[in-house]
C-alpha cells in the first residue's frame, strides 16, 4: 500500500480558507490571472471560440494555472479544451435508463457536511459495483453525474473541490473495474483539473493492491500525492469530522439521510 500522503495539521479550524480556494493565494497569482485571461481573449479570436471560454471564471483559470504549474500557454489550451469538452458532453441526462440503473444501486453519495479544509466530500462503497453488471457507458454517465453534483454542492461552501473516499471493504474481482477507473481518471485531469482536493482508501483489503498496481501507472504525479491509504477511522477523523460522518464510519448521522439527498435534490 502506498503511504500516508499528510494528514491536517493540529488545531485546524473547519472551514478555514484553502489554498484551493477561489481567490488568488498571492498578489502574484492575482497578477498571472489578469495574464492568463488576456491571452486566453487573444487565443480565441473567432466568435465562436469566446463564447465557448468566455464563461470562465477565475475559478476556471486559477485551476487551469495550478494544473499547468503557471504555464500560461498550456493553462490557455486547458481551458480551452475543458469549456468545448463540457459544450460537447454536458449536461448529463438523469432520466435516461443508463443513470436510472447505476443509481439504484447506492454505490456513492455526497457527505453533505464538509471536510475539515471545506471541501465536500463523497463516499464510495466500492462493493455496491459490480463490473459484470454495469456497462462501461453506465458507469461514466453516472461517475459524470456524481462530480457534476459535487461541484455544484461544493460551491455551497465557497470551494471548488471535493474529496473522495472510498471504502474498500468487500472489494474483490467483482469490483476490479480496470477500464472505468482509468477513464475517471482521465476525466478528473483532463476535464476537471484541480478539482480532486484529497482520495482517501479506507479498509483497503490485501487484494486492492494489485489493482492499485495495474491503476497507478496511469495516475499522473500530482493525483497520486493526493490518494491516501487510511488505516483506520480514527486517521479518517483527522480528515473529516467525525460528527459530519454516518454510524457507519464513527459518527452520528444517518447514511441513508445523505443517500436520499444526494438522489433527490
Amino acid at each position: 500500500a502506498a503511504g500516508v500522503a499528510g494528514t491536517r495539521r493540529e488545531g485546524r479550524v473547519m472551514g478555514e480558507t484553502s489554498v484551493f480556494g477561489y481567490g488568488p493565494r498571492d498578489e502574484r497569482e492575482r497578477e498571472m490571472l489578469g495574464a492568463l485571461r488576456v491571452a486566453l481573449e487573444a487565443r480565441c479570436s473567432s466568435e465562436e471560440a469566446l463564447s465557448c471560454v468566455g464563461c470562465a471564471t477565475d475559478g476556471d483559470l486559477l485551476r487551469a494555472l495550478r494544473a499547468r504549474k503557471n504555464d500560461e500557454r498550456a493553462a490557455v489550451e486547458l481551458v480551452i479544451q475543458e469549456k468545448i469538452w463540457r459544450r460537447e458532453n454536458l449536461p448529463v441526462n438523469e432520466d435516461n435508463e443508463k443513470m436510472l440503473k447505476v443509481r439504484a444501486r447506492n454505490v456513492a453519495y455526497i457527505v453533505h457536511a464538509p471536510d475539515y479544509e471545506g471541501r465536500s466530500v463523497v463516499m464510495t462503497i466500492t462493493a455496491r459495483h459490480d463490473r459484470s453488471e454495469v456497462q462501461f457507458e453506465e458507469g461514466e454517465a453516472f461517475g459524470l453525474w456524481l462530480v457534476e453534483h459535487t461541484i455544484s454542492h461544493a460551491q455551497r461552501f465557497g470551494h471548488e473541490q471535493f474529496t473522495l473516499i472510498f471504502d474498500l471493504a468487500g472489494f474483490g474481482w467483482a469490483q476490479m473495474d480496470l477500464p472505468l477507473a482509468r477513464r475517471m481518471n482521465e476525466l478528473l485531469v483532463q476535464s476537471y483539473p484541480e478539482r480532486l482536493g484529497k482520495c482517501l482508501l479506507l479498509n483497503a483489503p490485501f487484494v486492492f493492491s494489485s489493482f492499485y498496481a495495474l491503476v497507478s501507472p496511469f495516475i499522473d504525479q500530482s493525483t497520486r500525492e493526493r490518494i491516501v491509504f487510511v488505516r483506520d477511522l480514527a486517521q479518517l477523523h483527522e480528515f473529516v469530522p467525525r460528527e459530519h460522518l454516518p454510524t457507519e464510519y464513527g459518527g452520528p448521522r444517518d447514511l441513508e439521510i445523505d443517500v436520499k439527498r444526494t438522489y433527490n435534490a
